[in-house]
């Protein structure tokens, strides 16, 4: 009974995995369709986001199968539970990733002063999400940490786009239509990248709880 339990907690840990590089795919799709103004790349990211969907499904029977069948102790139950918690997160992201795709489908920020900040923002939450499925798979403590305080050069960056562009509306920099809609745009996927980065600490805390 322990071993067909390992099989599946195995089974259930690669399906985290694959739900986690469909969720690296779908922001460096977005990313790579805001830089380039590519809109099939930007319809990738899109399309991306019902796999996610469809795989966050598919790992919650898994999970009601081990519950039901498999009646786990008290730390393989928690480790059930916080598998559930995270691919809420996760399909959050995909989510978000899919609106930045959206925002692609429309503009190109290649030649926006902010580009480098958001590239660097989507590398950092990349890493994030990368590092945190590991962390989890493996129960490693200190790689959750790592991850958490990641977050707070996400944070940074957000910080720096926003107050940029508030100084530039503040100087009348941002006067014509279209730099104020560019600016918005820009200010939304900031704050989508900003997002998806909170919700990989709550999947690096699964692992700390």
């Amino acid at each position: 009974m322990r071993e067909l339990f390992e099989n599946q907690l195995k089974t259930l840990n690669e399906n985290l995995t694959t739900m986690g590089t469909m969720c690296i795919d779908c922001i460096t799709f977005a990313t790579q369709a805001l830089l380039t103004s590519h809109v099939e790349i930007a319809n990738k990211s899109i399309a991306l986001e019902d796999e996610i969907d469809e795989k966050k499904r598919e790992i919650e029977n898994l999970c009601m199968k081990i519950l039901l069948k498999q009646q786990p102790v008290a730390h393989d139950l928690k480790t059930i539970s916080n598998a559930l918690k995270m691919i809420t997160d996760l399909e959050r992201i995909g989510d978000q990733a899919s609106d930045i795709a959206e925002i692609a489908r429309h503009i190109c920020i290649s030649q926006s002063k902010h580009s480098m900040h958001i590239a660097q923002m989507s590398d950092a939450v990349i890493n994030m999400v990368m590092d945190a499925i590991r962390s989890f798979v493996n129960q490693d403590k200190t790689l959750a940490v790592k991850v958490i305080k990641q977050d707070d050069i996400v944070d940074d960056l957000f910080s720096k786009i926003r107050k940029d562009l508030v100084d530039m509306m503040c100087r009348g920099i941002i006067q014509k239509e279209e730099y104020a809609q560019e600016a918005i745009s820009t200010l939304m996927i900031a704050k989508y990248l900003e997002r998806i980065g909170d919700h990989i600490v709550n999947v690096a805390e699964c692992v700390e709880d």
